[in-house]
């Protein structure tokens, strides 16, 4: 009669397990590492292979056939992402502003200072500084400058007035 102490008990339930890990390990490597052809003609892996017929050597796909699989992006996103508008310039700023306004009974006058510190008096359709006069109202002037459209208000001075 044989006693085997817990520790050669031990011992032996770990060797056991070592050689199971490296037989399966073994046989996942030949299996991978052989070919499936193989394994079909022995009837091995008839199950994996039941769409599609296997082929022999001879009736092989070339490798162009296969140019759509390794042409693929694999870094590109899986959906396209959306499309972003390009931000709109902010319209120009008028090189004129409005200091006053008059208001008399043959018409409305803007009185304008351009960017050069000149004062100008305008009424609607005239042009000053690349700016036209569209309406002037007793407390601001429209005006177009560089195709759109703007309202000016008359500036005060610093002293309240």
């Amino acid at each position: 009669m044989v006693i085997m102490t817990l520790r050669t008990q031990r011992r032996l339930l770990w060797t056991a397990a070592a050689l199971l890990a490296l037989a399966s390990a073994g046989a996942g490597l030949g299996l991978a590492l052989s070919p499936l052809e193989r394994l079909e003609k022995s009837g091995g892996a008839r199950a994996a292979s039941a769409e599609a017929p296997a082929e022999t050597a001879d009736e092989a796909s070339p490798l162009s056939a296969y140019a759509v699989i390794y042409e693929r992006d694999l870094q590109r996103p899986l959906f396209d992402p959306k499309p972003v508008a390009p931000k709109k310039k902010p319209p120009p700023k008028p090189t004129v502003t409005l200091v006053g306004t008059v208001i008399a009974p043959n018409g409305a006058r803007a009185v304008l200072k351009t960017n050069a510190g000149r004062i100008k008096m305008a009424t609607v359709g005239q042009t000053v500084d690349g700016a036209e006069v569209l309406e002037v109202t007793a407390d601001s002037a429209t005006i177009r400058f560089a195709g759109h459209t703007h309202t000016l208000a008359i500036q005060k001075k610093a002293g309240g007035r």
